[in-house]
């Protein structure tokens, strides 16, 4: 299984505390000030942060959605190292993204789950977080295996885009994720806060 040893968590970037003019081009302070208003309105950023931890509490974004049967029977294909299995759940025509590289039709899907799935003997030890999306189904999995595992962290968590075609996947996307800056529910700054509380509430 090829995952990229960069590691975008360690990446030099501006501190968020750096970001308090880059929303809107104002100030955090002022932003709550504008757009916040009658018995929501928030005169300081701690209380914009108080907002959005009762809005968005921690765990939010975890549900416990049950896995479609084809998606489930791909995983435990998968952990059964079942070539034809996993290739029994795709669509015709089936396109694999794997850590932003393509492989589409079943010749070039089976030579990269032969080499790099079944090879390297790719599980998925936990799944994590099943999220429903429109007609997508996201899954964060934690994986194992017998992967060069150098510079990856000691628990790998993958994330699964499965677009469905009726009862088969037509295209699994697999990456290997991090919250973007602006994630609502996972904000990493009281800025960043409050910044995001600052339009939750009518203008």
């Amino acid at each position: 299984m090829y995952v990229s040893q960069f590691d975008p968590l360690r990446e030099p970037r501006r501190r968020h505390d750096e970001l308090e003019h880059d929303v809107l081009g104002e100030p955090v302070e002022e932003v709550l000030a504008v757009h916040m208003s009658g018995d929501t309105f928030l005169n300081d950023v701690e209380e914009g942060v108080k907002c959005l931890e009762v809005l968005f509490p921690g765990d939010a974004t975890t549900t416990n959605a049950v896995l479609p049967k084809v998606v489930s029977d791909y995983f435990d294909a998968m952990n059964e190292f079942d070539l034809d299995g996993i290739l029994d759940t795709l669509a015709e025509d089936p396109w694999v993204n794997d850590i932003q590289r393509d492989f589409r039709g079943i010749e070039s899907i089976s030579r990269w789950l032969e080499k790099e799935i079944i090879g390297d003997k790719v599980v998925a030890a936990e799944i994590r977080r099943v999220e429903p999306h429109h007609a997508d189904i996201v899954v964060t999995a934690l994986m194992d295996g017998e992967y060069d595992k150098t510079n990856l962290p000691p628990e790998l968590e993958l994330s699964f885009y499965f677009s469905l075609a009726g009862d088969k996947i037509s295209r699994p996307i697999n990456l290997r994720n991090r919250p973007g800056h602006w994630h609502p529910f996972q904000p990493e700054s009281k800025n960043q806060k409050a910044a995001v509380a600052s339009t939750l509430s009518p203008r």
